[in-house]
């Protein structure tokens, strides 16, 4: 006979004076990270005050428990109530909260609401599916089939559920459901865009066939809004069902992890955007850079000759090769870092162990020999070349960094050694390729970032071309104003 899995049940409260010697019953300092306590009273739990005190910037919720407490909560429904409650706490959003294991309690007291949108008619297996797995991590599933019958308006009710949420598993398949009379847009759609204003949307494209045109635009939409998020494709229910259950998960640790160090990432993402000089011609350097305070390629790894392989393939004869493939190359281990050099085209990949991606290209329009136009730094060229940089380190990212330790990237650009060659578009050059307007002498340098300058990981896939278009635009002004 199979058991079911343990709930949080009903449990009446200890005592005080035996409170955090129970099972269920763990305390500690109900201050913010860096803010002494008053009154200087010591935590109610000694081993998570330690854990507590070691954190320059935060605690750690899975490590602290972990390395806290000895004994261990039947069920996983409290570990991330109390993640929800530190995550609103470090951001904020609520007084210094009650951050004790509450098996005492009801199990949808206080459990991050996950709401699912998408067609009800014909996607009835693929929320049964969403729900399944949003029931699996303890979370409360919101589905409007759940709502009461008797509402006076369905649409007004959905889209409250949408900003209640903590969360919202957008599900996209192949048809995009009746249109609104008020928006002209399905109520799906309606969803994803009120849910875009208030919360984080992971959404979950299935593979199909033949999508309706109306449908292609949406997921189009979705792929592309700039501000990226997690987004996965799945093939059935039961490979939806594994696919939200893992992109929850991410989530969950992006946000039970600590605040950003946003200047201390900034600032190592412009120590890496150097290069050494060697060609003497002008380069481009593009680095990103992510906020793991752990290794993220092991030292072991440096060595790995899977890895290297890997690294080269998608560098050499990739979606988004960024070497040139006439040259080849092979990987070397220097310091903390792979590194594939090509001298003779000046152009470089690392991976550093902390996760970092250096990538060095020319600057400069690759001419024939037979070509006489005037060498210049075309702005869609660099365009093109940070965008590739930017989902080359995605995917790079994602095969190193598994399961995802990297929530937030720092992107900068650089422009070494630009000289007095003259920065011209596309057009620019057709219309004069043997003139231009070039300056005695010019800077050695110019650095781009972002506004604001560290993003979401998910941004580098689904928002490379955006990035690059920013930072091309703010090097090509860095380089005006530098003459």
């Amino acid at each position: 006979m199979r058991r079911s899995p343990p709930r949080c049940r009903p449990r009446r409260a200890p005592p005080a004076a035996t409170q955090h010697q129970t099972q269920c019953e763990r305390s500690v300092p109900r201050t913010r990270p860096n803010q002494p306590q008053r009154g200087g009273g010591a935590p109610a739990h000694p081993q998570l005050g330690q854990g507590l005190a070691r954190s320059a910037t935060g605690w750690s919720l899975a490590a602290d428990l972990e390395r806290g407490c000895s004994l261990r909560c039947e069920t996983t429904c409290c570990c991330h109530l109390l993640a929800r409650r530190r995550t609103r706490w470090l951001s904020g959003r609520s007084p210094a909260p009650d951050l004790r294991c509450d098996c005492h309690m009801e199990a949808d007291n206080g459990a991050m609401k996950v709401f699912v949108s998408s067609p009800v008619r014909g996607y009835e297996d693929l929320r049964d599916a969403a729900r399944a797995a949003i029931g699996v991590l303890g979370y409360e599933p919101v589905l409007a089939e759940d709502f009461d019958a008797s509402a006076p308006s369905p649409r007004a009710t959905c889209l409250a559920a949408v900003r209640e949420a903590d969360a919202v598993v957008l599900i996209l398949g192949a048809e995009y459901g009746p249109r609104q009379a008020s928006s002209n847009l399905s109520a799906t759609h309606e969803e994803y865009r009120e849910a875009k204003k208030s919360g984080p949307v992971l959404a979950f494209v299935q593979a199909c066939d033949v999508r309706s045109e109306e449908q292609t635009a949406f997921v189009h939409e979705v792929r592309n809004w700039e501000q990226g998020h997690y987004t996965a494709s799945f093939r059935d229910a039961s490979d939806l069902r594994d696919k939200v259950i893992r992109g929850l998960h991410r989530h969950f640790l992006d946000g039970a992890s600590t605040p950003v160090d946003e200047d201390r990432l900034v600032e190592r993402a412009r120590s890496l955007a150097v290069d050494d000089g060697a060609t003497g011609s002008a380069n481009l350097v593009v680095v990103v850079t992510g906020d793991s305070p752990y290794t993220v390629v092991r030292p072991t790894q440096l060595r790995d000759q899977q890895l290297h392989n890997f690294l080269l393939s998608e560098a050499l004869t990739g979606a988004d090769a960024v070497l040139d493939v006439s040259a080849g190359s092979e990987p070397q281990v220097r310091s903390d870092a792979i590194v594939l050099t090509q001298r003779n085209g000046g152009r470089s990949v690392e991976l550093h162990e902390d996760g970092s991606i250096v990538v060095v290209q020319p600057a400069l329009r690759e001419r024939s020999w037979q070509s006489s136009s005037l060498p210049s730094i075309i702005e869609e060229d660099v365009i093109e070349r940070i965008a590739r940089v930017v989902r080359l380190a995605g995917r790079v990212l994602d095969h190193v960094d598994d399961p995802p330790r990297i929530s937030q990237v720092a992107v900068v650009a650089a422009l070494c050694r630009p000289g007095s060659w003259p920065w011209r578009t596309r057009a620019e050059e057709a219309a004069s390729p043997n003139s231009a307007t070039m300056r005695m002498f010019g800077p050695d340098r110019v650095e781009a970032l972002l506004s604001p300058p560290v993003r979401r990981r998910a941004a580098l896939l689904h928002d490379a071309d955006g990035l690059a278009k920013d930072l091309a635009t703010r090097l090509g002004l860095q380089l005006a104003e530098a003459w």
